[in-house]
């Protein structure tokens, strides 16, 4: 089995890129914040390039990703990383681009446009892998990956409440002391007051942002439109660049017709002998 190259790659600069945009965070807010990562008509060049390594938040992510952990690697079985590669990317940046353009008020995220490039790719060289790859990533990615994102939240909510209620006892403990305290052990613990104040603010406006990120992605719509445009995309590369690929969905188109043959010539006898 080849490692799939392509596919660890994007997965990689996917979440590092997530991370940082988010500053490790598992959602930002508002999503506004993510418009310059955006594909849109005002931002057809770097924003058609990079929305596919970009994402909404952290379920969007998980499920994306593993999505492409299965299908780009049977992919990569059959056709070289660098046409991979350069599917993913080719079908998420014109596919994008063509779909903004044809709704001209929208802005898009995500790596769906492109994922579906790979399996509109992978239906051409393994037909028959492609239907089990992806009923197989269909059925897991919400068993595995949103528990696993649910779960990430849950935590950090948790860890962030938990730095609320210490600073609040720090600051209640630093009132109690300041009731004895005179002169410059005065001014520190005032001090310390309003810093642990200001810092039991920021964690809380981080909390509610994770909360408002997570109510945002569960609302925010998809597009038929613009994955079938992906997967277009991904059938033209192919027949400019591996036209050869196509003779091996003839073979297994004329495979699965035979053999459906077969089994009506069978039931038809079957019948006659009734």
């Amino acid at each position: 089995m080849k490692v799939p190259k392509a596919t660890v790659g994007i997965i990689v600069f996917s979440v590092t890129f997530y991370l940082l945009v988010t500053n490790f965070s598992p959602y930002v807010s508002p999503v506004d914040v993510l418009r310059p990562y955006g594909v849109s008509v005002d931002n057809l060049l770097f924003g058609g390039f990079i929305y596919s390594f970009t994402h909404i938040g952290l379920k969007h992510l998980l499920a994306n990703m593993f999505f492409l952990s299965i299908i780009g690697t049977i992919l990569e079985q059959r056709l070289e990383a660098k046409h991979t590669l350069a599917i993913y990317i080719a079908s998420g940046w014109i596919g994008g681009t063509l779909y903004t353009l044809i709704n001209p008020d929208v802005w898009v995220l995500g790596a769906s446009t492109a994922i579906c490039g790979l399996i509109a790719a992978l239906m051409v060289v393994d037909i028959k892998k492609a239907i089990i790859g992806v009923i197989i990533a269909l059925y897991l990615t919400p068993v595995i990956a949103y528990p696993i994102a649910d779960w990430i939240v849950n935590e950090t909510q948790s860890h962030k409440e938990m730095e609320i209620i210490k600073n609040a006892e720090a600051i209640v403990n630093y009132s109690q002391q300041l009731k004895n305290a005179t002169g410059e052990e005065r001014h520190v613990l005032e001090k310390k007051i309003n810093q642990t104040y200001q810092k039991i603010i920021i964690t809380y406006n981080e909390k509610k942002s994770i909360e408002t990120g997570e109510k945002t992605e569960t609302v925010t719509p998809t597009s038929n439109l613009i994955h079938i445009l992906g997967g277009t995309v991904a059938l033209v590369y192919l027949a400019i660049f591996k036209r050869k690929a196509y003779n091996q969905l003839w073979d297994d188109i004329n495979g699965v017709i035979k053999f459906g043959s077969s089994l009506v010539s069978s039931g038809v006898k079957k019948l006659r002998r009734r």
